[in-house]
Order: C-alpha cells, then sequence, then structure tokens
C-alpha cells in the first residue's frame, strides 16, 4: 500500500472531503488529490506530519514504516483549538504570537 493509498483510505474512513484535508494543511484539494493517486510522492514531511494528526494517524503509518494505524491518537486539543481558528501560516506577527503565549500562560497560572 502507498502512501497516497494510505491517505486516501484514512480520509474516507473519517469521512473528510479532500477539501477538508487540505484546509487542515493549508494546501489544496487539487494537492490531496495529487497525493493520493501518487502523482506527488515526494511529500514534505512537514505536510505528512500535519496530515496524520488531521487523520488522527502517525506519520509512521502513513509512510508504511509500520502497519499500526495508531487509531488511539487523538488529534491535540490545541491543534483542534487552532483549526476553530482558522489561522493559516505566517498570517499572524511575532508580537501576535507572544500575546497568545502570554495569554495561554496566564490561563495555565490561574487554573484552580
Amino acid at each position: 500500500m502507498t502512501i497516497g493509498d494510505r491517505i486516501k483510505q484514512l480520509r474516507e474512513e473519517k469521512k473528510i472531503t479532500q477539501e477538508e484535508l487540505a484546509k487542515h494543511i493549508d494546501s489544496t484539494k487539487q494537492t490531496i488529490h495529487k497525493y493520493e493517486n501518487n502523482i506527488v510522492t515526494n511529500i514534505p514531511s512537514d505536510k505528512i506530519e500535519m496530515i496524520a494528526y488531521a487523520l488522527e494517524s502517525t506519520p509512521a503509518y502513513l509512510m508504511g514504516w509500520t502497519d499500526k494505524r495508531n487509531d488511539d491518537v487523538k488529534t491535540p486539543s490545541l491543534y483542534k483549538a487552532l483549526d476553530k481558528l482558522d489561522i493559516k501560516d505566517n498570517e499572524l506577527t511575532e508580537d501576535e504570537i507572544s500575546s497568545i503565549i502570554n495569554f495561554v500562560n496566564f490561563m495555565r497560572n490561574n487554573k484552580k
């Protein structure tokens, strides 16, 4: 089974469209199509990692290094929260990122 086959199989099992997966990895539906149909096989490692998280799997499974899907892997809540914000790469300034980090630290320190 190729990496494209694994991506497509997991995506379909999760009932996620190519467009939705593309949004998760800040890409396009056409790129996902190319990955799934093995038109593009040299997928950047950062994209493989993002795809794995979006499909609740691991990069090792997608790459074919293991047959264990890790169905128990869940997308970290932080990724889910960030996805709800619909923030694209390089959309925030360093000051904005710093403010977000400060806010999260403030929230952690004030938990009761």
